[in-house]
């Protein structure tokens, strides 16, 4: 009798635990945590060959902007994506070492270099259209 009760009670501890690790592994986050703490290094408008020169109040209202927009891992592999799939393609630096990548467009994604995953955007139509207003 006791060795069924600590198969069950292993059995329902790695369901639990499982369950905890994919709520908090997909759960959305903002796209940008602190704002203060992250800095534009660059925005492409891909219909653009030259990137987009913001000054410190723009780049503030992005970093602003980004704050208040989610984002949530990806399953979906978007990895290679063409230039065209993204109007808009922001580099932002943040307390990391690792580039902050997204794109916005066909695909709305965040990503950091190397092979991380994605995640989606969550409300990326408003979010390309309140960029679009910031950046002109």
């Amino acid at each position: 009798m006791k060795k069924k009760m600590i198969k069950f009670l292993l059995a329902v501890a790695s369901i639990l635990a499982i369950a905890v690790f994919l709520v908090v592994r997909y759960s959305p986050q903002p796209v940008v945590g602190d704002p203060a703490k992250a800095q534009v290094q660059s925005v492409r408008y891909h219909q653009s060959p030259e990137p987009i020169l913001l000054d410190a109040v723009q780049e503030k209202t992005i970093m602003n902007l980004l704050s208040n927009y989610k984002c949530r891992r990806s399953m979906k592999s978007y990895f290679p994506f063409h230039g065209e799939d993204a109007d808009y393609e922001l580099t932002l630096h943040t307390d990391t070492k690792i580039p902050w990548h997204i794109l916005i467009g066909k695909i709305n994604i965040c990503y950091v270099s190397g092979d991380q995953g994605a995640f989606e955007i969550i409300d990326a139509q408003n979010l390309s259209t309140e960029l679009k207003a910031i950046v002109g």
